[in-house]
């Protein structure tokens, strides 16, 4: 089992995620200002996730969708 993994496991579904505002931000940035709740999580491909882009080696890479 890989550390992404036992450490999802413990975690796994979350009930809310936050966002962090980086320097980009800029008198927003180092805080979380924002945060949602999940409503509802799926394994979908790269391809579902970004239609318009246009196929490479990573298009079927499975990530998870959340709905917030």
């Amino acid at each position: 089992m890989s550390s992404k993994e036992k450490w999802l496991k413990q975690r796994w579904p979350p009930e809310y995620v936050a966002f962090y505002q980086t320097n980009e931000f800029g008198a927003e940035r180092h805080a979380v200002h924002w945060y949602a709740k999940v409503r509802g999580i799926s394994n979908v491909s790269r391809r579902e996730l970004l239609p318009h882009e246009p196929p490479n080696a990573k298009s079927n890479r499975r990530y998870y969708r959340l709905d917030l």
